[in-house]
């Protein structure tokens, strides 16, 4: 099955991964990728659409075919069950294939986006309240002696009489 617009899908995807050395830039820049991922998601969704009305069509078309045959006419009931599998409607079913194949992969991209704004909101916070470094990515090792260092600065909670 093919993916609607490969190229463009295989480098919106690589753009999942977050940098936290970087995080100001995938701030500015998520967004923009959010809104390019969302309109590619409208085109194929639309572009779906279309392809199961163009199923539609051509099973319409089919039947007209099986009806128009000279000499004895078919059944309703065998025209309807035989139409589907003519040339036409074939080729449109996999169409519809493809263009379901397709939406699905890009309303997942389209969720993985809304996650990683989720978590690059989670990581500026993190970053505005003094928890993680800005442009400074931590061994275990390190984040550990971090949360001890920042647990030490705080002053103890103070219990009111």
């Amino acid at each position: 099955m093919e993916i609607y617009k490969q190229r463009d899908y295989d480098r919106l995807k690589a753009s999942l991964s977050i940098n936290s050395a970087e995080i100001g830039e995938e701030l500015e820049k998520h967004p923009a990728v959010l809104q390019e991922v969302g309109e590619f998601l409208a085109r194929v969704i639309a572009a779906r659409d279309d392809a199961v009305a163009l199923y539609d069509l051509a099973i319409v078309k089919a039947s007209a075919e099986l009806r128009e045959g000279e000499g004895r006419k078919p059944p309703e009931t065998q025209i309807k069950a035989e139409a589907p599998f003519e040339q036409g409607p074939l080729k449109a079913a996999e169409d519809v294939a493809d263009m379901k194949f397709s939406a699905q992969l890009w309303q997942t991209l389209f969720g993985s986006m809304m996650a990683k704004g989720s978590s690059l909101k989670r990581i500026a916070e993190l970053t505005a309240s003094g928890y993680m470094a800005p442009r400074t990515t931590y061994t275990p090792e390190q984040r550990d002696s971090v949360r001890n260092a920042l647990r030490k600065r705080r002053e103890p909670i103070k219990e009111s009489s």
